[in-house]
């Protein structure tokens, strides 16, 4: 099936391990370039995976050290000769190492064209086709990621791209996609693209409700907008934007009890004008990160996709099912892939979490970062959080002059890679499911 010299090279293979193990400085300049994976032949990967090892234990990486590597491997024949033979022939075809790096693109690139023809070749078994796709999608992410980058620039090319970037933002108050809040923005500047930001509450004081109110905004203004619901129906997100757009409130939607024929006309008229907007929603449950990956890739394609909700963070499943492996390792694992999404997509990625209930019952009830849910990853990889606070919600029924706290919550800016740390109050009106700015501006 596979052609030699289009699909693979055992000369080209024998090039690189042979200069790996002739110049000391040969397979740094090859590290997570390539993998064992793109070798063809299984004697090759065996070399490769141990000079893998030599470089990560810090040991020295010659013929002879790597011929004890793999004598204590227990390896002592390969490709049905005597290994100290093959390791020998290896280093006799390499000429120069100058070309290293092109000859391993050169090997990446026949691996992944058998992976494409393995992919496309390997039918569905005994899968349904659903299943199928999702393997498939699973595979398909898996040769993304072997793509060579070269990730090293220049200081005067970073300069230039920073000169760029203020000029571009010099005049305008929001540099990023909108949070969907005036003064938020004015706060923050935004979501800026290659950032992950947490929006975090108790249960009940409304993170649903203030995200339903950033999507819908982000959407007016053009962009497009996905979100990922693992708590909601797709029926529910619906019924909250409409709110938002018809001001009627949320349980008269999604319970269909309109006051009366003049409201249900203006609400079927309102919902006409936002079934236009670039909105998509997914609400299958069971979605790890490989499959928001997926999800994100699809839409990359179609050129559908500037900004990600994720609703929510504890909800997510891990691809690490290891015993061994506890929650605050799964959601650190979660946590760490979102910023990677963000970042390798160049999208701001929003992901909803719960606090945890010491929040509640301490000082002024008010959350501070150590109270994120489960995992100290979360603080360390978001570019922003956010935390919605409502005293009503807490036991503090009135403020200090005797105010009812029910259409309060407070907006605290907890962390912000590109802004200020600060917080505000902000209006709720819980019928209609809906945050609003307060008519009084704040100064910062």
């Amino acid at each position: 099936m596979f052609k030699k010299n289009i699909h693979y090279s055992t000369e080209l293979e024998y090039m690189v391990l042979g200069a790996c193990m002739i110049e000391k400085d040969a397979f740094g300049r090859i590290y997570k370039l390539i993998d064992a994976d793109v070798f063809y032949a299984n004697a090759h990967k065996t070399v490769f995976k141990a000079i893998c090892g030599m470089w990560n234990s810090n040991l020295p990486i010659d013929m002879v050290s790597v011929y004890l590597s793999l004598l204590k491997a227990s390896v002592s024949v390969l490709e049905g000769y005597n290994t100290a033979w093959y390791i020998c022939e290896l280093t006799k075809h390499v000429v120069s190492s100058a070309s290293l790096e092109y000859h391993a693109a050169i090997l990446k690139s026949m691996y992944i064209e058998r992976e494409m023809i393995a992919i496309t070749h390997s039918g569905i078994g005994e899968e349904d086709g659903f299943s199928a796709i999702k393997t498939m999608d699973k595979k398909l992410a898996k040769l993304r990621e072997k793509v060579v980058i070269d990730d090293f620039k220049g200081i005067d090319e970073v300069l230039v791209n920073l000169y760029n970037h203020m000029d571009s933002v010099q005049h305008k108050e929001l540099s990023g996609i909108t949070t969907g809040f005036p003064t938020l923005d004015k706060i923050t500047g935004g979501l800026q693209a290659g950032g992950m930001y947490i929006v975090a509450a108790r249960p009940s004081v409304g993170k649903s409700a203030f995200m339903g109110k950033m999507v819908f905004n982000a959407a007016k203004k053009g962009f497009n907008v996905g979100v990922i619901s693992l708590e909601m129906t797709d029926n529910q997100i619906a019924a909250r934007i409409s709110s938002l757009a018809t001001e009627i409130e949320y349980w008269r939607i999604y319970r269909n009890r309109m006051i009366d024929e003049t409201q249900a006309e203006y609400f079927y008229k309102k919902t006409a004008e936002i079934s236009e907007l670039p909105i998509v929603i997914s609400d299958k449950t069971g979605v790890d990160i490989g499959d928001i990956k997926s999800k994100i890739a699809r839409l990359r394609v179609k050129s559908k996709i500037d900004v990600l909700f994720i609703d929510y963070l504890q909800l997510l499943d891990t691809d690490d099912k290891a015993k061994n492996v506890n929650r605050e390792q799964q959601v650190s694992q979660i946590s760490r892939g979102l910023k990677l999404l963000a970042k390798d997509y160049n999208i701001p990625i929003v992901v909803l979490a719960q606090l945890n209930r010491v929040s509640e019952t301490t000082g002024d009830k008010k959350p501070k970062l150590h109270n994120l849910r489960e995992s100290g990853s979360l603080e360390q990889d978001a570019d922003g959080v956010i935390f919605i606070h409502r005293d009503y919600m807490s036991g503090n029924k009135e403020d200090a002059d005797g105010n009812s706290t029910q259409n309060q919550a407070d907006i605290i800016i907890a962390k912000w890679r590109d802004g200020e740390v600060m917080e505000y109050k902000i209006g709720f009106d819980g019928a209609k499911m809906k945050f609003y700015e307060l008519q009084t501006p704040i100064s910062f």
